[in-house]
């Protein structure tokens, strides 16, 4: 089994996760719709990164149960009122996931994530101080 931390690396240096203009990115495969792959993703802690329909990273969350958290962004009682949750549908592309062993592990690996890609929709942990309290 590979250990998760050589599977965000392996994200972290994805051309498609690239966040230079002057890099052309990849388009996201045509694959199964998202809404359907979510009750295929594990139960377990873990990292999700939500890119748009070219590929490029929007998002960058982390949840104990990633099935469970997933599932409540396509949720109808609309529970979540971020703004960025409304634009899904016409935004989102793809869904990655990187299972960890404990939700601090996904605390760390979605600061880095964050910092390395700096996603238009994520609004903490973009700047570069690292003062993270586990």
């Amino acid at each position: 089994m590979s250990s998760p931390c050589t599977s965000w690396a392996r994200l972290a240096s994805s051309p498609a996760m690239s966040d230079d203009p002057a890099e052309p990115t990849a388009p996201v495969k045509e694959r199964p719709a998202i809404r359907d792959r979510i009750r295929e993703f594990p139960t377990t802690p873990g990292v999700y990164v939500m890119k748009d329909k070219k590929g490029v990273v929007v998002y960058v969350g982390k949840a104990g149960n990633l099935r469970a958290r997933l599932r409540s962004y396509f949720a109808r009682s609309g529970g979540d009122e971020r703004f960025f949750v409304k634009l899904l549908d016409q935004v989102l592309g793809d869904i990655e996931i990187v299972s960890t062993r404990t939700a601090q592990e996904a605390l760390l690996v979605e600061n880095e994530l964050i910092k390395t890609h700096q996603p238009r929709f994520n609004v903490k942990l973009k700047d570069d101080k690292n003062f993270l309290n586990l």
